[in-house]
């Protein structure tokens, strides 16, 4: 019979989990608080940014543009 393997504790109990997760909170806690002005300044290149970069990743409709999916026709 074989024994299920032991869990992994939660990464927020490990210490160095704990580090990982404590720098990029902090890390947005100084732009939101020392640089907010900055950042809404770059807001409307960061939006023109995002807009291809989200076309590059969207992987949907396969070809298909509307219109109901086609059957498949049976191969001879």
């Amino acid at each position: 019979m074989e024994h299920p393997a032991p869990r992994q504790p939660p990464i927020w109990r490990n210490p160095f989990g704990l580090i990982l997760l404590a720098a990029p909170v902090s890390g947005a806690y100084v732009l939101l608080t020392w640089h907010f002005d900055h950042l809404l300044q770059a807001m409307p290149f960061l939006m023109l940014l995002a807009c291809p970069l989200m076309h590059l990743s969207h992987r949907g409709h396969h070809g298909r543009h509307g219109g109901a999916p086609t059957e498949e026709r049976p191969s001879r």
